[in-house]
């Protein structure tokens, strides 16, 4: 077979053979191309080893990835990188430059504006960033996005606001990663009402508000993690929420600047979802809108050391399910509370836990140890201090 150079036109056209594979293949395919490039075994116990390591790498990498993967198994060199950045592009003024690959990313060095490439076209660019602050309209999200993929990182430094204006729907099986925002102090998403898939906030040092205000549903297996890589993070908003369907997720924890959360809405919990609050500097929570509870939903509130009253007034359990607000400083008027509304729902019964022991929270008193028994004798798994 003939050498020929991997240049960006020919990279493009052999990527196109990728989206074609299912995930699957497309590991064992990566994993032989890059067996072959290092010279190393291609036998299959070794290859199976070896595919392990596409699991550490990030979206953008693989996307950088797999068509120099092709292009090298189909008989071509990759070319010295010029200049020794064969990614990023800049220039004075918009770009008119032919873009070297759909994808790349061109800097206007008198404004800081960032384009990215949408063909191999000359001036066939989309202005992503503006004036150092992002603003994307995208509708209904379908796929995978991760708006730091190809874009310089940390940062690009000075955007502060990252801005879904027109983003309403996350479509089920789609994933929208929000990390690595360095400078990036506000996160709005002002009109998403429904999440069907998935959402990531998390490693934004600068973060300090997450607008997610219209939001109400996560939908079936939808999932939402508000956590870790926030330290900064203080204000949440949540106000319009009213639905985990079902085994949808919602995850708030390991946030230290975090000392309220307000969840005024939130009414319904379907079928196997699951609501986690954690290590967070709160002191109380009101749940007082939450009615209904399906059968195998969680309720996890643990690990907030401040936390002394957890409201949950109205709240009946439609089968038995798991309520596991461990290691908080409970008052005895929030256990107690705990247990008088699983009493008040007939079907929690053997196969439910609630788990109110560790850190300081107080013990059942009065009513409250003759309804744990009550829940006991149902063959509900019940762990108090």
């Amino acid at each position: 077979m003939p050498e020929f150079v991997c240049d960006t036109s020919t990279v493009a056209e052999l990527s196109a053979c990728f989206s074609c594979l299912t995930k699957a293949q497309r590991d064992v395919v990566k994993t032989y191309l890059l067996a072959v490039i290092a010279g190393g075994s291609l036998d299959p116990a070794t290859l199976m080893a070896d595919a392990a390591c596409f699991q550490c790498l990030t979206p953008r990498q693989l996307q950088l990835l797999e068509p120099y993967l092709m292009c090298i198994i189909s008989g071509g060199v990759v070319p010295p990188a010029p200049g020794g950045d064969c990614v990023n592009v800049e220039g004075a003024g918009d770009p008119s430059v032919t873009p070297d690959f759909i994808g790349q990313i061109y800097k206007d060095t008198a404004t800081g504006n960032l384009w990215r490439a949408n063909s191999l076209t000359a001036g066939d660019w989309t202005l992503e960033v503006v004036a150092n602050q992002i603003t994307f309209a995208s509708g209904t999200l379908t796929g995978d996005w991760y708006p730091m993929a190809g874009l310089p990182t940390p940062g690009p430094g000075g955007i502060t606001n990252f801005i879904l204006s027109g983003l309403t729907t996350v479509a089920v099986g789609a994933h929208l990663d929000c990390g690595d925002f360095q400078d990036a102090t506000l996160l709005s998403f002002p009109n998403l009402v429904n999440c069907l898939g998935r959402i990531d906030i998390d490693n934004n040092a600068a973060l300090t508000t997450l607008d997610l205000s219209s939001l109400v549903t996560i939908g079936d297996s939808g999932y939402i993690p508000i956590a870790s890589g926030c330290p900064l993070l203080s204000s949440i908003n949540l106000d319009s929420f009213q639905t985990l369907s079902d085994n949808a997720g919602l995850d708030v924890g390991d946030l230290p600047a975090q000392t309220a959360l307000s969840l005024p809405s939130f009414s319904t919990m379907g079928n196997g979802s699951y609501l986690t609050i954690y290590s967070l500097p709160i002191t109380s929570l009101d749940l007082s809108s939450l009615t209904s509870v399906d059968t195998n939903a969680s309720i996890v509130i643990e690990f907030n050391t401040g936390l002394t009253n957890i409201s949950i007034p109205n709240v009946v359990f439609g089968g038995p399910c798991t309520v596991d607000f461990s290691d908080n400083a409970l008052l005895n008027t929030t256990v107690n509370q705990v247990f008088a509304r699983a009493v008040a729902s007939p079907l929690f019964t053997g196969g439910g836990f609630i788990k109110v022991e560790g850190g300081t929270n107080a013990g059942p008193t009065g009513q409250g140890v003759t309804d744990k028994n009550t829940m006991v004798a149902r063959g509900v798994t019940v762990t108090t201090n």
